[in-house]
């Protein structure tokens, strides 16, 4: 929920945000929608002002990865310059098959491998507005291709996909601890997230593993 109620092209009459990925990649490209940018900036700087009245912005990435439409992206790089944000997120990731039969199996794995193509068309593109406004970002991420069917298994053989070269790999995941005990997909990348064996794995294979703050510091 939006508490700008004047960005019409954004959310409902509620105040409830009403576009999915595809409808805000076509009205960014939509030559009608002559408010939407402004739309679109005047949410984000609003967000980014909120946060930053409670804490420091360490990088900026979004829900859904709504930041990597090109026309958006561009919206993000300004204002990260402008409010003194060193990181944005991109979205290259680097094919690999994690030897896992069921995973392959399920509807979800063929539509991630839609999402990588098009993410890494947008980081191709988007690469150009890290070097005009002077910003960092990763040089890969995981998590993309097996979204929604993570666990060791995948972001040990995305990272090992990549030649280590001090590249900067971003692993996604959306970890949680429920009270009442729920277990899930956000359940298990909880785990995830404590798993010593994997990062053991990872170190051994050269990287360092941190995070945006301890990255500016």
């Amino acid at each position: 929920i939006s508490q700008c109620l004047d960005i019409d092209s954004l959310i409902d009459d509620k105040g409830v945000f009403k576009n999915s990925y595809w409808k805000l990649l076509l009205k960014a490209y939509n030559p009608r929608e002559k408010s939407f940018k402004e739309d679109v900036e005047r949410e984000f700087r609003r967000q980014i002002e909120k946060v930053m009245s409670k804490t420091k912005v360490s990088h900026i990435d979004s829900h859904e990865h709504i930041h990597s439409i090109p026309p958006i992206f561009e919206i993000v790089c300004k204002l990260a310059q402008e409010y003194g944000i060193k990181q944005v997120r991109t979205h290259f990731e680097k094919f690999y098959f994690a030897p896992d039969l069921y995973k392959h199996l399920k509807l979800q794995y063929f539509i991630n491998l839609f999402r990588t193509f098009i993410f890494g068309l947008f980081t191709l593109i988007n690469e150009g507005k890290i070097k005009k406004y002077e910003l960092e970002t990763n040089d890969y991420i995981v998590g993309i291709i097996y979204g929604s069917l993570m666990d060791a298994l995948v972001i040990s053989f995305g990272v090992m996909a990549i030649k280590y070269d001090n590249s900067v790999v971003e692993a996604i995941i959306h970890p949680r601890r429920y009270e009442e005990g729920t277990i899930d997909k956000h359940f298990n990348e909880y785990l995830l997230a404590k798993n010593k064996k994997l990062k053991d794995k990872i170190e051994r294979l050269g990287y360092e593993i941190t995070n945006y703050v301890k990255k500016e510091s």
